[in-house]
Order: C-alpha cells, then sequence, then structure tokens
C-alpha cells in the first residue's frame, strides 16, 4: 500500500509542478499576457482527459496487458526526455529554436510548443491516478480507493505551492528542468515495479456494493452523468476566469498561477478527504458571502489593493470550487466505475478551459468568463437543491430556503449584469485577442479637455485631445521626465536628429515630441494597438500627423531587440522609452536584469533609457532602480503631479551622458552607482522574480 501511495503522490507532484515551470518559460515569449497561462491550462486540461481516457479504456483489459501498455508509454514518454537531454540544453524546456516568429497565431504556437516539450510526459502522467487507483482496487478489494485521489491532489497541491516558494527563488529553469526529470526518473522506477505485480493481479467479480452503499449492478441515468460533466465545468472556468482576472489586474506571475491553482486543487482535498463532501448548506452560504465580497471588489476596479483582490476571488474560488466538488463527491459511483467517474470528471474540466480560452474570446468582446462562472455556479446549486418532500413544518422551511437562494442567485446575477454593463460608458469602439480586452472612450465630451483614451482593462494605454492634436496627452505631456529626456538631449540642443525607440507603442503619443529628421521605430506585440494608433476608426493621429520618419516591429519587443542585436544591428537610441504593460501588470520579462541590459545595448553613447514607472499596485522605481545599480549606471527619478493638462506620472531615466546628467533641471536629483544606500531588494532575473518584495 506504500507503494501505490508514493507513485500516486509523486506522480501528481511532477503533474503539477511542470505546469509553472513550462508556463514561465513560455510566458516571455509571447509578451507576457495573461492569456499565456489560460492556453497553457488548456493544454494541460485537454491533456489530462486524454489521460484519463486512456485510462478508462485500458481499464477494461486484462491487468497483464494494461500494465504493459503503461510500460510503453513510460518508455516512449523517457526516451523523448532522454533526447531532449542530448539535443537541448535541458530536458523538458522548449529550445531556443522554438521562440515565436511574429505574426502567427499565438495559441496554436504555445499548444504546439507544448505538445513538443512535454505532451508525452504529461499524458503518462495524467494516466497514472486513476490506473494506479484501479490496481490498487483489484488488490484490496475492500479499501476504498477515493482516499488515494485525496492524496493525489494532496500531491499536486504540494507541488504547486513549493513551485513559487522553494524552487523559483532558488533554481534556474534549467536546473529545475533537471531536477524535475530526476524525479521523474524515481518516478518510472516505482512505475516499473507496479505494472510488475499488476501483472500478476487476478480481476475479481463484481463486489455488490460499495463502502457508501452503492451498488456496482445499478445502471448509470444520463442526468448523473451529466452532472458529472457540469460540477467540474463550472469549476474548472471559474478557476480559470478568477486566474484570468487576477493576472489582468495585479500582474502574471507565477504564483498569481499557483495560488488560484492551489485553491482548486484544495477544494478536491476538502471535498473527497471525507468520503461524502461538505455539508451543503455551509458552502452555499460560504459561496454567497465571498461571491458577494468579490462582486463589490470588482466594482472597486483598480482602486482595490492587490491582496483584496486575492482574498476576494480566492475565497469566491475556494467556496464555489468547493461546494462543485462536494456535489461531485456525493455523485461518485462504485469503484468499478471509477475510470468512467474520472473520464467525465477531466471531460467537464477541459470543458471549463475550452469556454474561458476558446470559446469566449469569440463570444464576448470583453472579460465575461468571471461573470458567467460566478454565476453558472449559483444556477447549479439552487438547480440541485432538488424537491422539497416534507409534509409538515419542516416543508415551510425548505421552501423559504429554496426561496432565499433564488432570491441571492438572482441579485448576483443583477450585480454581475451592472458590472459588465458599467465599463460601457462613453466607448466608441471595443476589441478583443488574445492580448486583452482593448476599447476606445471618450473623457469630458464637449468641452475644451476633450479627449478619446485607450483603455487596457481599467488601465488607460494612451490617448489624444480632440482639439488639440498635437499635443502630447497622458503620461507623454510636457513637464514629465520623458519629455525632458528628449528636450534637453545633447542632440537636440546641437540640432541633429535623433533615434527615438519605443517598447509599447500606446496610440503613439511619441510622435508628438519628434521633429523632421527624427527615426521613431515602435514596438508593439498588439495587432490592435498597432491598427487604431495607425489610425483606424479615426481615432488616433499622433502618427499620421508626425514629421518624423517612424517604423513599426509588430511583435514582442524582447525577442525583437534580440534579434536585432543577433544580427548585428543594434538600435542606436538617443532615447529608448519602456512603457509595455498589460492592463495593470507588467510584463515582468521586460523588466529583468537581463532585459536591461539588452536595452542599454541598443542605446547610443549618449543614449537615455526611460522607464515609465505609474502604477497602482507596484513600487515599479524601487525595482527599477535596483535594475540600475546593479549595472552600474546612473540614474534620475521624476515624479509628476496632476498639473494642467500634464497627468500624474513617473518616469526614471538610465544613462551614461554626462552633459544630460549635468543639465541644471536633472543634476540635483540624479543618483551615481553606489551613492544611494544598498537595497536589501534582489534584483529580478529571467530565474527569479518576487511579486512580494514590489507590492505597495
Amino acid at each position: 500500500m506504500a507503494l501505490d501511495a508514493a507513485a500516486v503522490f509523486l506522480s501528481a507532484f511532477l503533474l503539477f509542478s511542470v505546469q509553472p515551470l513550462l508556463g514561465k518559460q513560455l510566458l516571455p515569449w509571447f509578451g507576457g499576457a495573461p492569456a499565456v497561462w489560460t492556453a497553457c491550462m488548456l493544454f494541460f486540461q485537454v491533456v489530462l482527459l486524454l489521460g484519463y481516457l486512456w485510462a478508462h479504456l485500458s481499464s477494461r483489459m486484462p491487468p497483464r496487458r494494461q500494465a504493459l501498455l503503461q510500460l510503453g508509454l513510460l518508455m516512449l514518454a523517457g526516451g523523448g526526455l532522454v533526447w531532449q537531454a542530448l539535443s537541448s540544453p535541458s530536458p523538458l524546456l522548449p529550445g531556443p529554436d522554438m521562440k515565436p516568429e511574429p505574426g502567427q497565431d499565438p495559441v496554436g504556437q504555445l499548444l504546439w510548443m507544448l505538445l513538443l516539450s512535454a505532451g508525452t510526459p504529461y499524458l503518462l502522467l495524467s494516466t497514472l491516478s486513476p490506473t494506479l487507483q484501479a490496481w490498487f482496487h483489484l488488490r484490496w478489494p475492500g479499501e476504498e480507493p477515493y482516499r488515494l485521489y485525496a492524496l493525489s491532489n494532496a500531491g499536486s497541491l504540494l507541488g504547486l505551492l513549493a513551485y513559487p516558494f522553494a524552487v523559483e527563488p532558488f533554481l534556474p529553469l534549467r536546473a529545475q528542468a533537471w531536477a524535475w526529470a530526476g524525479l521523474f526518473g524515481a518516478l518510472a522506477v516505482l512505475l516499473v515495479l507496479l505494472s510488475l505485480r499488476a501483472m500478476g493481479a487476478v480481476r475479481p467479480p463484481a463486489e455488490a456494493q460499495t463502502p457508501g452503499g452503492e451498488s456496482s449492478a445499478r445502471p448509470l441515468s444520463w442526468g448523473r452523468m451529466a452532472l458529472w460533466l457540469a460540477w467540474p465545468a463550472a469549476g474548472s472556468a471559474l478557476l480559470v476566469a478568477a486566474t484570468n482576472q487576477l493576472c489582468q489586474d495585479v500582474a502574471v506571475v507565477p504564483f498569481l498561477w499557483v495560488a488560484p491553482l492551489a485553491l482548486y486543487l484544495l477544494s478536491f482535498i476538502l471535498a473527497f478527504g471525507r468520503g461524502r463532501g461538505l455539508p451543503r448548506p455551509a458552502l452555499l452560504c460560504a459561496y454567497a458571502a465571498f461571491s458577494s465580497f468579490a462582486v463589490f471588489v470588482l466594482f472597486r476596479g483598480p482602486e482595490a489593493l492587490p491582496l483584496t483582490q486575492l482574498l476576494s476571488l480566492g475565497g469566491c474560488l475556494l467556496a464555489g470550487c468547493t461546494l462543485c466538488h462536494s456535489e461531485l463527491a456525493r455523485l461518485r459511483p462504485h469503484p468499478q466505475r471509477l475510470s468512467l467517474f474520472y473520464l467525465c470528471l477531466s471531460a467537464g474540466g477541459a470543458l471549463g478551459g475550452i469556454f474561458c480560452a476558446l470559446l469566449a474570446p469569440v463570444l464576448f468582446d470583453r472579460y465575461l468568463e468571471l461573470h458567467v462562472s460566478m454565476a453558472g455556479v449559483a444556477v447549479l446549486a439552487l438547480l440541485s437543491a432538488g424537491p422539497v418532500r416534507a409534509r409538515n413544518s419542516r416543508a415551510f422551511t425548505g421552501y423559504a430556503m429554496r426561496s432565499l437562494r433564488a432570491v441571492w442567485v438572482f441579485l448576483l446575477i443583477l450585480a454581475l449584469a451592472l458590472h459588465a454593463r458599467g465599463s460601457e460608458r462613453e466607448t466608441l469602439a471595443r476589441a478583443r485577442n488574445f492580448f486583452g480586452v482593448l476599447r476606445i472612450e471618450r473623457r469630458f465630451p464637449g468641452g475644451p479637455d476633450e479627449q478619446l483614451l485607450m483603455m487596457h482593462g481599467s488601465v488607460i494605454h494612451g490617448g489624444q485631445y480632440t482639439r488639440e492634436r498635437l499635443a502630447p496627452a497622458t503620461a507623454f505631456g510636457e513637464g514629465t521626465a520623458l519629455a525632458d529626456a528628449i528636450r534637453l538631449h545633447p542632440r537636440r540642443f546641437a540640432g541633429q536628429p535623433m533615434r527615438i525607440g519605443v517598447v509599447g507603442m500606446g496610440v503613439g503619443t511619441i510622435a508628438a515630441h519628434a521633429r523632421a529628421g527624427d527615426h521613431l521605430r515602435l514596438y508593439e506585440i498588439n495587432p490592435q494597438v498597432i491598427a487604431w494608433a495607425r489610425g483606424e476608426g479615426g481615432f488616433f493621429s499622433y502618427l499620421a500627423d508626425t514629421a518624423a520618419a517612424f517604423e513599426i516591429e509588430a511583435g514582442d519587443a524582447r525577442l525583437a531587440l534580440e534579434r536585432e542585436m543577433a544580427r548585428g544591428q543594434p538600435g542606436g537610441f538617443h532615447v529608448l522609452v519602456v512603457d509595455a504593460f498589460n492592463s495593470a501588470s507588467p510584463p515582468v520579462h521586460l523588466l529583468t536584469v537581463e532585459a536591461f541590459r539588452l536595452y542599454l545595448s541598443h542605446l547610443a553613447p549618449d543614449g537615455i533609457l526611460a522607464v515609465h514607472l505609474s502604477n497602482a499596485n507596484l513600487d515599479l522605481g524601487r525595482l527599477v532602480a535596483r535594475q540600475a545599480e546593479e549595472l552600474g549606471w546612473p540614474r534620475y527619478r521624476r515624479d509628476n503631479p496632476p498639473r494642467g493638462r500634464t497627468w500624474g506620472a513617473s518616469w526614471m531615466l538610465i544613462t551614461q551622458s554626462e552633459k544630460f546628467l549635468a543639465r541644471p533641471e536633472i543634476a540635483p536629483d540624479a543618483v551615481r552607482p553606489g551613492a544611494a544606500p544598498a537595497d536589501a531588494l534582489r534584483p529580478w532575473t529571467d530565474d527569479f522574480s518576487n511579486l512580494f518584495d514590489i507590492l505597495y
């Protein structure tokens, strides 16, 4: 029995620890968009479904044939890892030759990379939980195999929580991949031993009853199987939607992938660990409370603190998923139907992932997945209550409780609908793609300061005045450190043309600071941003009005800059602006030491790197200062309060231009390397980043 428990636990640990590992490797290649994790989740859920299908079909075979099939799949998966280790720097991780090219479908590229790098090992791991439980039932028919399912979820939970706290901070990605491969080898040994033992097993005759009292001969109804699909689909959709919402509003980092998924797994442990799930009334009350809290935080929008968002959505996710999975625990079948039950469960989970990753972007022009999934759980809970059968005073109580639940569901749906409609204020256009939801919003209509703003989520990503269309708006206004980086640059005083690069072009506001003879190179990953900045819809005209030459490089800016350096074509920028954000969250791969080293290598000798720091949740100024200190470059920071048409904005300039640093507007606040007290903040690298270090 110990061998079974060890194999189930280790396989689950590996199954879930590989997810943040691969997600972190692929995130920078696709612009750090929250949809990267959504697509990864879709891949993992679909392969899990295939694994459970494998286990269900093989469960009909004699134990000896099952064991031989598992050993064959093990050889295929292990051989693939060995081949990767010999042909690439490390097993499991996609090699640099697989980096995506701009203009291709990002979801398709992501799924293909995951399939090539981890498809077979993940398929093997996906088959093990139901297969090993079935073998356990063959050896010990009188024991309850669902206990191993709770152990499997505990292993998954540990694998997830270990990543941000015990793995990511201490091991680079390649070392993580090698460690994972080593544990996979240990699991292979366990699986060989269990397979050899299973070959000698004999399938016992069908038992009359489960420990819970269900007959194995009792036919399954289609309604019951439909609930086996509906409940996990609702829980899975809630998981993906809540994760997406957190990443949109806070940051796209492994911890915010791991935390919701850990709560999701904890709900399985709570539901299946005690046999028949937790009491329904208590779960309904908990979900009603946390869903109401989550709706309140949604209405607060960007004003809500990250911790508040995490607590509200996390509580809603845990309560909702525990409710869903407790209903599943009450519906669990006889152990002889265990593989079919798990197949339906994984199919429901995949349906929830497909809804969020593939259907929602087509059906909705904004993020409504969270609204739909929260309402879906509530409606399922209402419909599953069943008829009131009592005929005395308990009947009145039953009807009263049903009425209260119906009122709560109605109010929840009404509040979610009002929140969804609330974002329609003066919205002129809206578009959704892999990189997020964008909309054009009109502010101060009819007044002298009327302006059009491009919004990503609840955050302004550029704007233009409708009456004075040549005036720089938003954080690019006159008086900001960015404006002075161009105005006070030695080349500007010498009357010479400038080369200006922008990572994250927004609506092209930087063009308002350019002159004839200047050359702008704009890096932008979102094709809809490029279209609107070029003038689609007639909203923005900075690029159309500028006298400077400009070119747009579509795709992830860091990958584009790396390709240019590999070709021996550094940008030679006199000013390079970094202002790339996903809603309120900056892509982490654009803030690492390696990224800053790349930016600085693209500067001209008198070049200035300008980094936009404004963020409601994260102290980016502290991080950027630490990166500049790590690289030994002087820096200058300016925090502009709102004044007139100049918006409040924070910028940091990093440069080695002594002429610029000596300017009277700059010199008093310029900081040389080593001049300021040492900051204990650990520099962010491609292998390490800690969101909690820079939370306000």
